[in-house]
């Protein structure tokens, strides 16, 4: 068999081997959950996850209520020009990367996130996990 003749077998098996090792996902699910922003969120567990789909202009609203009176830390993933703010039902609080906040439990609160300056942006996603601090003596309570 001649290098001409071969050359085609090994363009085939090469772009195969190529394929599939560089197509393939992990399957791999984190142990916490992650929420759409479209569902509402009523007692979450103490780490879990909010994906927004922000790929055209406008709010995208998160309603999450919290079980007790507790302190978290909210952090945003991934391209930080997503705008992203809570509402308690008076004020706004703008999250400009992370923030440690204590929420009310059984409040609901609006969490909000705006893509107004990349189409190129299409998820969003935001971290929360529960912290061991004391609700009654933190200072920033929203």
């Amino acid at each position: 068999m001649s290098i001409k003749s071969a050359f085609p077998t090994l363009l085939i098996t090469s772009i195969l081997v190529i394929t599939s090792t560089c197509c393939t996902k992990n399957n791999i699910k984190p142990d916490f959950p992650v929420y759409s922003y479209a569902t509402t969120i009523t007692n979450p567990p103490s780490h879990f996850q909010v994906n927004y789909i922000v790929s055209s202009p406008g709010d995208r609203t998160a309603n999450i209520t919290f079980d007790t009176n507790s302190v978290w830390a909210v952090s945003k993933l991934g391209d930080k020009r997503v705008l992203y703010s809570i509402n308690n039902g008076i004020d706004n609080l703008t999250i400009s990367i992370s923030d440690t906040i204590a929420f009310e439990g059984g409040k609901q609160y609006l969490f909000t996130a705006n893509n107004f300056s990349s189409i190129s942006i299409s998820n969003f996603l935001v971290n929360f996990n529960k912290q061991a601090d004391d609700y009654s003596s933190f200072p920033k309570k929203f």
